[in-house]
């Protein structure tokens, strides 16, 4: 399962992945990461919103054929 996981979030394009590796794996706060990548805090919160739906989708594609 962490492998796929791991997959997942490779598949996510850059922008995407940056924001979802710094909140979900090094537990940073969304004020941390919109500072440490000179965003926005909005733009850090919808990168994150999309990035889990993302995540999401393809979760839901690969565990349907595991």
């Amino acid at each position: 399962m962490k492998q796929i996981l791991n997959e997942a979030i490779e598949s996510l394009p850059p922008k995407y992945r940056e924001v979802i590796v710094l909140r979900h794996k090094e537990e940073k706060e969304y004020e941390e990461i919109a500072k440490e990548l000179k965003l926005p805090l909005g733009t850090v919160k919808a990168h994150i919103f999309r990035g889990r739906e993302l995540l999401n989708k393809y979760l839901k594609d690969r565990i349907k054929h595991y």
